[in-house]
C-alpha cells in the first residue's frame, strides 16, 4: 500500500478422510500486514476466520517486530 504500510492475505486448510467424524478438518483464512514507526520497528496484526471444527471461528493477533 505504501512504504510504512504492508498488508496480506493468507488462506489455509486441511482435511481428514473422515473429517466430520473425527473433527480434523480445518479451513482458515488470514487478513494482516505490518505497518513501520520506525526504519526498523513495526507494529504487526491480523484478523483470522475459520470454518469446521478444527479452526478458531474469529481471531485478532496484535505484535511488534524490531530488527537487529
Amino acid at each position: 500500500v505504501s512504504s510504512r504500510l504492508l498488508l496480506g492475505v493468507e488462506v489455509n486448510g486441511s482435511a481428514a478422510r473422515q473429517g466430520t467424524v473425527l473433527g480434523k478438518s480445518t479451513l482458515q483464512t488470514q487478513f494482516g500486514g505490518k505497518f513501520a514507526l520506525r526504519e526498523s520497528f513495526t507494529v504487526d496484526f491480523g484478523v483470522l476466520a475459520g470454518w469446521f471444527s478444527g479452526a478458531p471461528r474469529t481471531g485478532l493477533q496484535i505484535g511488534f517486530s524490531k530488527d537487529f
